[in-house]
């Protein structure tokens, strides 16, 4: 079940039609969740499941920000033309231009060492498996199941795997209705470039709604945590429709300050947080929950301003510096690696990127985000 990841994303600053793309076309860090592109989400972490329909959870939402273009092959020999490159525990073999498993022996692993797949980069993996009893699980790392995929059935499959630490690439003999027998062929290893945001625990991960098309988060534990560090110097924007004050949409802080967010304030208006600053000081003026708004949010290490509707709301001296290890958070606040102040509402699009955006692209991504409502 092969899944189309080949989106062509262009665009020029200053150019006719103005795209998010466009943002991120001098190669700066960041990322972009679009909840209106279904080939985007899915249901699942590996990503062998596309969002179709409302109501679907979402596992998995793909950054947009590098355009979703594949890099090289990592893996060599993957069509098992020769014996070579693969270390092959007890039980497997490479004969007739296939890897096979026999079942006879206690699960070992097969791994080729060259394709390490490393933290927190992810990658997508092209597998065909014919099986006949089992379950083939695919890792990342083949001496830790942290991140591993279960296939159950033969077929072509794609996956998305997040690297967790070195050690290549590995396939390990599952129990499924007995151990793995069969063959794996045509392997495939690629880097996926982008700062993906995933959720694995299912009762934690937001739904796929429509009219218009979004994330919709419960506010009480839905959350998408991203690979993206926020930087010294940066914007997040976000369209969005909050039900709850003192919520949190899209950010990261350390234990006590070194703040990074955009939400709600007490009193429903937009705000956000940078460095020691929070919410009670970093607002707006209006109570904004139930309705549609555009919120960017930036920041250079000397002043932070904050638009709503591409009009300022709010703009003075940074006070404190952004903590740039934690890991941003969509749906909620990535409080020193615990979720918190989780947004009760929806999200239909969400760019964090590492410099200040110009007035022109505020003005620009206000006026196409508009119409979504």
């Amino acid at each position: 079940m092969f899944i189309g990841l080949g989106l062509s994303l262009t665009g020029l600053r200053g150019g006719a039609a103005f795209t998010p793309a466009s943002l991120f076309a001098s190669g700066d860090a960041g990322a972009w969740y679009d909840g209106s592109d279904l080939a985007t989400l899915f249901q699942d972490t590996a990503g062998t499941t596309p969002v179709t329909t409302a109501n679907q959870s979402v596992g998995l939402a793909l950054d947009k920000s590098k355009g979703l273009a594949l890099g090289p092959r990592l893996e060599t020999n993957g069509t098992f033309d020769t014996a070579s490159d693969w270390t092959l525990g007890a039980g497997w073999t490479i004969s007739g231009g296939v890897l096979a498993y026999d079942g006879t022996d206690a699960p070992n692993i097969v791994h080729q060492p060259s394709t390490a797949l490393i933290s927190p980069a992810f990658y997508r993996v092209d597998i065909s498996v014919s099986l006949s009893q089992g379950a083939l699980l695919v890792r990342p790392q083949y001496n830790t199941s942290a991140g591993q995929v279960q296939i159950e059935a033969s077929g072509d499959y794609s996956i998305i795997l997040q690297g967790k630490a070195a050690g290549g690439l590995g396939f390990l003999a599952g129990n499924f209705g007995g151990r793995f027998v069969g063959t794996i062929d045509n392997i495939s290893a690629r880097i996926l470039p982008g700062s993906h945001s995933t959720q694995g625990t299912g009762s934690f991960q937001g739904k796929y709604q429509t009219g218009p098309q979004r994330l919709a988060f419960d506010g009480i534990d839905d959350r998408l945590l991203s690979t993206l560090n926020p930087a010294a110097s940066g914007s997040i924007a976000v369209r969005m429709r909050s039900n709850t004050a003192s919520r949190i949409a899209v950010g990261s802080q350390a234990a006590s300050d070194g703040r990074c967010y955009i939400g709600l304030a007490s009193d429903g208006a937009l705000a956000g947080g940078i460095g020691t600053q929070a919410t009670s000081v970093i607002k707006g003026s209006t109570d904004i929950r139930t309705a549609w708004t555009t919120g960017i949010l930036t920041w250079n290490g000397t002043t932070v301003t904050l638009y709503q509707n591409g009009a300022s709301v709010y703009s003075a001296a940074q006070s404190g510096a952004v903590n740039t290890t934690i890991p941003v958070m969509v749906g909620g606040l990535n409080s020193n690696g615990t979720g918190a102040a989780f947004h009760a509402g929806d999200i239909a699009r969400a760019i964090i990127i590492n410099r200040v955006l110009t007035a022109g692209e505020i003005a620009s991504l206000t006026a196409l985000w508009s119409t979504i409502e």
